[in-house]
Protein backbone atom coordinates (compact mmCIF):
# COMPACT_ATOMS: atom_id res chain seq x y z
CA UNK A 1 0.00 0.00 0.00
CA UNK A 2 1.33 3.40 -0.96
CA UNK A 3 0.61 6.16 1.53
CA UNK A 4 -0.83 9.31 -0.12
CA UNK A 5 0.77 12.71 0.35
CA UNK A 6 0.26 14.23 3.79
CA UNK A 7 -2.31 17.07 3.83
CA UNK A 8 -1.01 20.55 4.55
CA UNK A 9 -3.69 21.44 7.11
CA UNK A 10 -5.28 19.61 10.01
CA UNK A 11 -8.82 19.91 8.63
CA UNK A 12 -7.73 18.03 5.49
CA UNK A 13 -6.73 14.95 7.48
CA UNK A 14 -8.89 11.89 6.81
CA UNK A 15 -9.48 11.59 10.55
CA UNK A 16 -10.89 15.10 10.62
CA UNK A 17 -12.99 14.48 7.52
CA UNK A 18 -14.54 11.54 9.33
CA UNK A 19 -15.29 13.74 12.34
CA UNK A 20 -16.82 16.30 9.99
CA UNK A 21 -19.10 13.59 8.59
CA UNK A 22 -20.25 12.81 12.13
CA UNK A 23 -20.92 16.49 12.76
CA UNK A 24 -22.99 16.71 9.57
CA UNK A 25 -24.89 13.51 10.34
CA UNK A 26 -23.47 11.84 7.23
CA UNK A 27 -21.87 9.00 9.18
CA UNK A 28 -22.22 7.26 12.52
CA UNK A 29 -19.92 5.22 14.72
CA UNK A 30 -22.81 3.30 16.24
CA UNK A 31 -22.77 -0.43 15.40
CA UNK A 32 -26.42 -0.51 14.35
CA UNK A 33 -25.91 2.56 12.12
CA UNK A 34 -28.45 4.52 14.13
CA UNK A 35 -28.49 8.14 12.89
CA UNK A 36 -26.85 10.59 15.26
CA UNK A 37 -29.04 12.89 17.27
CA UNK A 38 -28.77 16.66 17.47
CA UNK A 39 -26.70 16.65 20.66
CA UNK A 40 -24.21 14.12 19.30
CA UNK A 41 -23.74 16.08 16.10
CA UNK A 42 -23.28 19.27 18.09
CA UNK A 43 -20.64 17.62 20.29
CA UNK A 44 -18.81 16.40 17.17
CA UNK A 45 -18.89 19.88 15.66
CA UNK A 46 -17.51 21.37 18.87
CA UNK A 47 -14.66 18.85 18.98
CA UNK A 48 -13.88 19.40 15.29
CA UNK A 49 -13.70 23.17 15.74
CA UNK A 50 -11.60 23.00 18.89
CA UNK A 51 -9.06 20.58 17.39
CA UNK A 52 -8.46 22.91 14.45
CA UNK A 53 -8.03 25.89 16.77
CA UNK A 54 -5.63 24.23 19.20
CA UNK A 55 -3.49 22.71 16.43
CA UNK A 56 -3.33 25.82 14.23
CA UNK A 57 -2.99 28.43 16.96
CA UNK A 58 -0.98 26.57 19.60
CA UNK A 59 0.58 23.20 18.79
CA UNK A 60 1.92 24.20 15.36
CA UNK A 61 3.86 27.16 16.73
CA UNK A 62 5.11 25.18 19.74
CA UNK A 63 6.44 22.38 17.54
CA UNK A 64 8.12 24.88 15.23
CA UNK A 65 10.19 26.28 18.09
CA UNK A 66 11.85 23.05 19.15
CA UNK A 67 15.24 24.46 20.10
CA UNK A 68 17.39 21.49 21.11
CA UNK A 69 19.35 21.81 17.89
CA UNK A 70 21.27 18.58 18.38
CA UNK A 71 17.94 16.84 17.74
CA UNK A 72 18.12 18.08 14.16
CA UNK A 73 20.86 15.51 13.66
CA UNK A 74 18.16 12.88 14.06
CA UNK A 75 14.63 13.72 12.89
CA UNK A 76 12.42 16.78 12.60
CA UNK A 77 9.76 17.43 15.21
CA UNK A 78 7.98 20.42 13.67
CA UNK A 79 4.31 20.91 12.75
CA UNK A 80 4.69 18.66 9.72
CA UNK A 81 5.54 15.77 12.02
CA UNK A 82 2.24 16.18 13.84
CA UNK A 83 0.30 16.16 10.58
CA UNK A 84 2.24 13.19 9.23
CA UNK A 85 1.68 11.11 12.35
CA UNK A 86 -2.06 11.83 12.31
CA UNK A 87 -2.14 11.07 8.57
CA UNK A 88 -0.35 7.75 9.07
CA UNK A 89 -2.66 6.80 11.93
CA UNK A 90 -5.60 6.71 9.54
CA UNK A 91 -3.76 4.63 6.97
CA UNK A 92 -2.51 1.95 9.36
CA UNK A 93 -6.06 1.26 10.51
CA UNK A 94 -8.24 -1.22 8.65
CA UNK A 95 -11.16 0.17 6.69
CA UNK A 96 -13.51 -1.62 9.07
CA UNK A 97 -11.95 0.07 12.11
CA UNK A 98 -11.94 3.48 10.45
CA UNK A 99 -15.70 3.18 9.99
CA UNK A 100 -16.28 2.69 13.72
CA UNK A 101 -13.91 5.34 15.07
CA UNK A 102 -15.70 7.32 17.75
CA UNK A 103 -15.32 11.11 18.09
CA UNK A 104 -13.12 10.91 21.22
CA UNK A 105 -10.94 8.31 19.49
CA UNK A 106 -10.50 10.64 16.53
CA UNK A 107 -9.83 13.55 18.86
CA UNK A 108 -7.22 11.66 20.85
CA UNK A 109 -5.53 10.35 17.72
CA UNK A 110 -5.15 13.80 16.15
CA UNK A 111 -4.26 15.55 19.40
CA UNK A 112 -1.74 12.93 20.55
CA UNK A 113 -0.04 13.21 17.15
CA UNK A 114 0.56 16.90 17.87
CA UNK A 115 1.09 16.80 21.64
CA UNK A 116 3.44 13.83 22.06
CA UNK A 117 6.60 15.71 21.00
CA UNK A 118 5.53 19.24 21.95
CA UNK A 119 7.52 18.96 25.18
CA UNK A 120 10.71 19.14 23.13
CA UNK A 121 10.10 22.83 22.54
CA UNK A 122 12.10 25.06 24.87
CA UNK A 123 11.83 28.81 25.16
CA UNK A 124 14.98 30.84 25.75
CA UNK A 125 14.07 31.09 29.43
CA UNK A 126 13.42 27.35 29.73
CA UNK A 127 16.72 26.59 28.02
CA UNK A 128 18.57 28.76 30.52
CA UNK A 129 16.72 27.16 33.43
CA UNK A 130 17.54 23.62 32.27
CA UNK A 131 21.24 24.49 32.07
CA UNK A 132 21.33 26.23 35.46
CA UNK A 133 23.62 24.68 38.12
CA UNK A 134 20.64 23.73 40.32
CA UNK A 135 18.69 22.07 37.47
CA UNK A 136 17.95 18.34 37.67
CA UNK A 137 19.34 18.06 34.13
CA UNK A 138 22.72 17.21 35.59
CA UNK A 139 21.25 14.32 37.52
CA UNK A 140 19.08 12.86 34.76
CA UNK A 141 21.72 13.29 32.06
CA UNK A 142 24.23 11.59 34.38
CA UNK A 143 26.82 14.28 33.77
CA UNK A 144 29.97 13.63 35.77
CA UNK A 145 31.98 16.24 37.64
CA UNK A 146 34.68 16.36 34.97
CA UNK A 147 32.19 17.40 32.29
CA UNK A 148 30.62 19.97 34.58
CA UNK A 149 34.02 21.47 35.36
CA UNK A 150 34.84 21.64 31.65
CA UNK A 151 31.61 23.52 30.98
CA UNK A 152 32.28 25.89 33.86
CA UNK A 153 35.74 26.58 32.47
CA UNK A 154 34.30 27.33 29.03
CA UNK A 155 31.80 29.76 30.57
CA UNK A 156 34.58 31.50 32.49
CA UNK A 157 36.67 31.75 29.34
CA UNK A 158 33.81 33.40 27.45
CA UNK A 159 33.56 36.02 30.21
CA UNK A 160 37.32 36.71 30.16
CA UNK A 161 37.73 40.26 28.84
CA UNK A 162 41.39 39.63 27.95
CA UNK A 163 40.57 36.76 25.59
CA UNK A 164 41.37 37.44 21.93
CA UNK A 165 38.25 37.72 19.76
CA UNK A 166 39.04 34.76 17.44
CA UNK A 167 39.58 32.50 20.44
CA UNK A 168 36.45 33.85 22.14
CA UNK A 169 34.33 32.90 19.14
CA UNK A 170 35.86 29.43 19.13
CA UNK A 171 35.18 28.97 22.85
CA UNK A 172 31.61 30.26 22.45
CA UNK A 173 31.02 27.72 19.68
CA UNK A 174 32.40 24.89 21.83
CA UNK A 175 30.24 25.94 24.77
CA UNK A 176 27.13 26.17 22.61
CA UNK A 177 27.70 22.74 21.09
CA UNK A 178 28.28 21.18 24.51
CA UNK A 179 25.12 22.75 25.93
CA UNK A 180 23.03 21.66 22.95
CA UNK A 181 24.30 18.10 23.28
CA UNK A 182 23.26 18.08 26.94
CA UNK A 183 19.86 19.55 26.11
CA UNK A 184 19.34 16.90 23.46
CA UNK A 185 19.99 14.13 25.98
CA UNK A 186 17.77 15.82 28.53
CA UNK A 187 14.94 16.55 26.11
CA UNK A 188 14.86 13.08 24.60
CA UNK A 189 13.86 11.68 27.99
CA UNK A 190 12.14 14.59 29.69
CA UNK A 191 9.77 15.59 26.87
CA UNK A 192 7.61 12.50 27.42
CA UNK A 193 7.33 12.60 31.19
CA UNK A 194 3.94 13.26 32.71
CA UNK A 195 5.33 16.30 34.52
CA UNK A 196 6.44 17.86 31.24
CA UNK A 197 3.02 17.42 29.62
CA UNK A 198 1.32 18.89 32.69
CA UNK A 199 3.74 21.82 32.55
CA UNK A 200 3.03 22.34 28.86
CA UNK A 201 -0.75 22.24 29.29
CA UNK A 202 -0.41 24.72 32.14
CA UNK A 203 1.55 27.07 29.87
CA UNK A 204 -1.16 26.85 27.21
CA UNK A 205 -3.76 27.67 29.86
CA UNK A 206 -1.76 30.78 30.73
CA UNK A 207 -1.61 31.77 27.05
CA UNK A 208 -5.40 31.44 26.93
CA UNK A 209 -5.84 33.61 30.03
CA UNK A 210 -3.73 36.33 28.41
CA UNK A 211 -5.42 36.20 24.99
CA UNK A 212 -8.82 34.53 25.20
CA UNK A 213 -9.87 35.78 21.77
CA UNK A 214 -7.08 33.97 19.93
CA UNK A 215 -5.94 31.08 22.14
CA UNK A 216 -8.59 28.41 22.78
CA UNK A 217 -9.28 26.93 26.20
CA UNK A 218 -7.27 23.71 26.21
CA UNK A 219 -9.62 22.14 28.76
CA UNK A 220 -12.46 22.48 26.25
CA UNK A 221 -10.25 21.22 23.42
CA UNK A 222 -9.37 18.05 25.34
CA UNK A 223 -12.96 17.00 25.96
CA UNK A 224 -15.96 15.54 24.19
CA UNK A 225 -19.61 15.97 25.06
CA UNK A 226 -18.65 17.78 28.27
CA UNK A 227 -16.32 14.99 29.43
CA UNK A 228 -12.55 15.58 29.64
CA UNK A 229 -10.08 13.07 28.20
CA UNK A 230 -7.04 15.17 29.15
CA UNK A 231 -5.59 12.72 31.68
CA UNK A 232 -5.89 9.77 29.31
CA UNK A 233 -4.40 11.79 26.45
CA UNK A 234 -1.38 12.57 28.62
CA UNK A 235 -1.11 8.89 29.54
CA UNK A 236 -1.11 7.94 25.86
CA UNK A 237 1.60 10.50 25.08
CA UNK A 238 3.74 9.32 28.00
CA UNK A 239 3.54 5.75 26.71
CA UNK A 240 5.03 6.55 23.30
CA UNK A 241 8.48 6.89 24.87
CA UNK A 242 8.19 3.72 26.96
CA UNK A 243 8.63 0.05 26.14
CA UNK A 244 5.89 -1.48 23.99
CA UNK A 245 4.74 -3.83 26.73
CA UNK A 246 3.14 -0.88 28.55
CA UNK A 247 0.26 -1.25 26.10
CA UNK A 248 -0.86 -4.40 27.90
CA UNK A 249 0.16 -3.65 31.47
CA UNK A 250 -2.20 -3.17 34.38
CA UNK A 251 -3.20 0.18 35.82
CA UNK A 252 -1.02 0.74 38.88
CA UNK A 253 -3.72 2.82 40.59
CA UNK A 254 -6.66 0.54 39.77
CA UNK A 255 -5.71 -3.05 40.45
CA UNK A 256 -7.21 -5.50 38.00
CA UNK A 257 -7.87 -2.86 35.35
CA UNK A 258 -5.77 -2.33 32.20
CA UNK A 259 -3.70 0.82 31.89
CA UNK A 260 -5.24 1.35 28.45
CA UNK A 261 -8.80 0.01 28.50
CA UNK A 262 -10.46 -0.67 25.17
CA UNK A 263 -13.84 0.75 26.16
CA UNK A 264 -13.08 3.83 28.22
CA UNK A 265 -16.21 6.04 28.48
CA UNK A 266 -15.94 9.64 27.25
CA UNK A 267 -19.20 11.56 27.15
CA UNK A 268 -21.83 9.68 25.19
CA UNK A 269 -19.22 7.45 23.56
CA UNK A 270 -16.29 5.16 24.38
CA UNK A 271 -12.61 5.13 23.46
CA UNK A 272 -10.23 2.27 22.75
CA UNK A 273 -7.22 3.72 24.54
CA UNK A 274 -5.04 0.76 23.64
CA UNK A 275 -5.70 1.41 19.95
CA UNK A 276 -4.91 5.12 20.33
CA UNK A 277 -1.65 4.43 22.16
CA UNK A 278 -0.60 1.74 19.68
CA UNK A 279 -1.47 3.92 16.68
CA UNK A 280 0.59 6.80 18.06
CA UNK A 281 3.58 4.54 18.63
CA UNK A 282 3.44 2.95 15.18
CA UNK A 283 2.72 6.13 13.23
CA UNK A 284 5.53 7.95 15.04
CA UNK A 285 7.96 5.21 14.01
CA UNK A 286 6.67 5.15 10.44
CA UNK A 287 7.25 8.87 9.95
CA UNK A 288 10.71 8.25 8.62
CA UNK A 289 11.35 9.77 5.22
CA UNK A 290 13.74 12.06 3.36
CA UNK A 291 11.85 15.19 4.39
CA UNK A 292 12.16 14.46 8.10
CA UNK A 293 15.42 12.52 8.25
CA UNK A 294 18.96 13.74 7.45
CA UNK A 295 20.25 12.04 4.31
CA UNK A 296 23.19 10.36 6.06
CA UNK A 297 20.98 8.76 8.70
CA UNK A 298 18.36 7.85 6.10
CA UNK A 299 21.04 6.15 4.00
CA UNK A 300 22.32 3.99 6.84
CA UNK A 301 18.97 2.99 8.32
CA UNK A 302 16.97 1.98 5.24
CA UNK A 303 17.18 -1.70 4.26
CA UNK A 304 20.39 -2.56 2.46
CA UNK A 305 18.56 -3.87 -0.59
CA UNK A 306 17.03 -0.45 -1.23
CA UNK A 307 18.67 2.49 -2.93
CA UNK A 308 17.97 6.10 -2.01
CA UNK A 309 16.13 6.54 -5.28
CA UNK A 310 13.77 3.62 -4.67
CA UNK A 311 10.15 4.12 -3.71
CA UNK A 312 9.48 2.99 -0.16
CA UNK A 313 6.02 1.71 0.68
CA UNK A 314 4.46 0.83 3.99
CA UNK A 315 2.70 -2.51 3.78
Amino acid sequence: MKIPETPSTVEQLDLMKRLEQHAEGQATWLPDTTPLGTNSKKACRQLHTQIIKIVDRVFASILDRVTARELDTFTMHDRRHGLKVAHLMWHILSSERRATLTPPEIGMLVLSAHLHDAGMALSKEQRTARLAPNSDLWEFAEVNDTVKRSLDNLRLSVQDSTLAEPKRRRVEAELFQAEEALLALDTRDRHARRERYVELISEITQYHDKDRARIPDIEECLSFDGDSFKEKLVEVCVSHNQDADVLVEQDKENFGHPRFPRDYPVGSSTTDLQLVAAALRLADILDFDRERTPSVLFHYLIPGSLRLGDEIRVG
